[in-house]
Order: structure tokens, then C-alpha cells, then sequence
């Protein structure tokens, strides 16, 4: 078999994204990768908050057989204290959004952007200037 000029080698193409995915110290993996069985993946971030120092957030996706669930802890943080916040339920990803549904019925949408961060958005997928600094970054994906 020939090789066609025209078209790229997928082995080093591979190669290459794998280098440079290692090389940032950040995941930039498809939403739809994290629905495969039995793998996770983990975000973070801290925005403002109004009548606090900061929030921490922090995301955890799991896929499970067709059972795909969520964990998102955020952490109140002042006056020498935090405050702690946990949910969970269920996700879904139609492309690049993220659809976390809790187990009591509310609903969270983000956006996941090129670079493989996730940014809140209004439950209609559409940007939200209130939303803005709310940013997860990827920590890590793993295969169970």
C-alpha cells in the first residue's frame, strides 16, 4: 500500500497531540469520551462571589455503563472559614454542552470552549454576562 502524499500520517499526528496535551498539564478531552464506560474526569475553579471571598468549584464527570453522573462540590471561602456546598445527578453532553441535571431536579449548563475549559451558561446553552467567571478548568480524565 502506498503511502498518499495528500494525506496526513495519523501515527504522528497522534503522537504529536499526545506530547502536546502532556506538555500543559491539562486534559483537552471530548465531552463524549468522558461518556464512555468507566471513565471520569475532573474540573476546578474559583470565581468572585458577592457577600464572600471567592468559591471554589470543583467537577467531577463519571461514566459508568449507560449511567452517566456528576459531583460538584463548591466551597464558600471567608472570614477565615468556608462554607460547603455538595450536589449530584446525572450529565449529558450534545456537543460541546455540558447538561448537569440534580438529583432534585435543577439543571446547570456549560459550555465547553476550545481549549477544553468549561464555562457556565444559561440553561438555554447561550452566553450569560453574569456567568462569565464562572470557568472550570480540566484537572484530569482516567479510565476506571
Amino acid at each position: 500500500m502506498r503511502h498518499n502524499p495528500g494525506m496526513p500520517r495519523l501515527p504522528l499526528i497522534a503522537a504529536l497531540l499526545l506530547l502536546l496535551s502532556g506538555g500543559c498539564g491539562r486534559v483537552d478531552a471530548p465531552l463524549d469520551d468522558v461518556g464512555q464506560a468507566g471513565t471520569w474526569m475532573e474540573f476546578s475553579g474559583v470565581r468572585a462571589c458577592a457577600d464572600c471571598d471567592a468559591i471554589e468549584a470543583s467537577l467531577r464527570l463519571e461514566a459508568e455503563g449507560p449511567t452517566q453522573r456528576y459531583r460538584l462540590v463548591e466551597r464558600y471561602l471567608g472570614d477565615g472559614h468556608a462554607r460547603r456546598f455538595e450536589e449530584s445527578g446525572t450529565w449529558r453532553a450534545r456537543g460541546d454542552l455540558l447538561q448537569l441535571r440534580r438529583v432534585d431536579g435543577g439543571e446547570r449548563t456549560y459550555l465547553r470552549l476550545a481549549d477544553g475549559r468549561l464555562q457556565a451558561r444559561a440553561s438555554s446553552g447561550r452566553s450569560d454576562p453574569r456567568l462569565a467567571g464562572d470557568v472550570l478548568v480540566p484537572l484530569a480524565r482516567h479510565p476506571r
